[in-house]
């Protein structure tokens, strides 16, 4: 489908936004039976709600160091995995 530049588009009979936000592409549900103008509203809302960092999208969760996601593996692969293969994963992590 063609599409003009407010990042709209109509499937079936529910309008999307699809846009672009910082290199990241966002996809979101606008509503089903809405005429155009209402969809564009809703999409400006939706838009400026992710570049305010509102929507909960974006946010990196804090990475962990190297040590504490070993120790969590490690704990995993000895609950879960047979003694075997958890002694040989602990030699690879040394």
């Amino acid at each position: 489908m063609a599409r003009r530049g407010d990042a709209l588009y109509l499937r079936g009979k529910t309008w999307y936004l699809d846009a672009c936000v910082n290199r990241t592409r966002y996809q979101r549900r606008l509503g089903k039976g809405i005429t155009r103008s209402v969809a564009l509203e809703l999409a400006q809302v939706q838009r400026g709600a992710i570049l305010k960092g509102e929507l909960g999208i974006g946010k990196k969760a804090k990475d962990l160091s190297f040590d504490e996601a070993r120790k969590k593996f490690e704990a995993w692969a000895t609950a879960s995995k047979k003694p075997g293969t958890a002694k040989s994963y602990k030699e690879c992590l040394r």
